[in-house]
């Protein structure tokens, strides 16, 4: 029998705007969770292979999970309808038997989600990102800036952690330099509602942008090198 914390999702909305559809048509699989700029990638084992997320139109329910599912119902800000507002989750109450699974629950739910100490005053905000063959990465930002990022098709956890790259300075005025531990084959930008701003295939281990042409804001620079991609976060001042 299941037992259910009882914590509200209460969402604040304005006027109404159309979410992004591809956010309720896949189901999105957990590549890595960002606190405090640490990287922590999900288990990967029997008891938990994956760590989905779904969001459904109909209703607009959030579900999650690693050994619990977590739940609650969601309201877009309807001024920019890639806010969504809450105030915490309804989890159930079970046991993980790894050990491994039980500290990454509360990485996940309590560090990132914050479950059961959000106010309606706290909103994460999403962004998708299409690489261009049907692979999207769908990044949720934290009201405190740590970062959930999840692909619509699943990953070895290996994948997605063998990818070494670090990008520099952040926040920058104007340029921005990206390393990697391999050749880096192409770097795209988006902006925050997911319009691809810039493309190029350097093909070296070192690459440095002029980012002078960019509004202030928040981007996204997907990097891919070797079969494989991160996504980074950027502020552009």
């Amino acid at each position: 029998m299941k037992y259910i914390y009882s914590i509200l999702i209460t969402l604040i909305g304005f006027t109404s705007s159309a979410q992004d559809p591809r956010l309720f048509e896949n189901t999105w699989y957990l590549q890595n969770v960002i606190i405090d700029g640490q990287d922590n990638f999900p288990p990967s084992n029997d008891e938990v292979p994956y760590v989905p997320l779904l969001i459904y139109e109909n209703n607009f329910l959030l579900e999650t999970s690693v050994c619990n599912v977590g739940s609650g119902s969601l309201e877009f800000s309807f001024l920019d309808s890639s806010f969504f507002f809450t105030n915490g989750m309804t989890l159930t109450l079970r046991n993980c038997q790894n050990p491994n699974n039980s500290p990454y629950e509360g990485i996940y739910f309590w560090d990132f989600y914050n479950a059961g100490y959000l106010t309606i005053n706290d909103f994460f905000q999403y962004a998708i990102v299409d690489n261009g063959n049907g692979s999207l990465i769908l990044t949720i930002t934290s009201p405190w800036g740590n970062e959930a990022i999840y692909g619509n098709e699943i990953l070895s956890t290996l994948e997605v952690k063998d990818l070494r790259v670090t990008i520099y300075p952040n926040p920058t005025t104007s340029v921005l330099n990206i390393e990697g531990h391999s050749l880096i084959e192409k770097v795209a930008i988006y902006d925050f509602l997911g319009r691809d701003i810039l493309e190029i295939t350097p093909r070296d281990q070192k690459v440095q942008l002029d980012l002078n042409h960019l509004t202030a804001g928040i981007y996204f620079a997907l990097i891919s090198s070797e079969g494989k991609q991160r996504v980074k976060k950027f502020v552009k001042q």
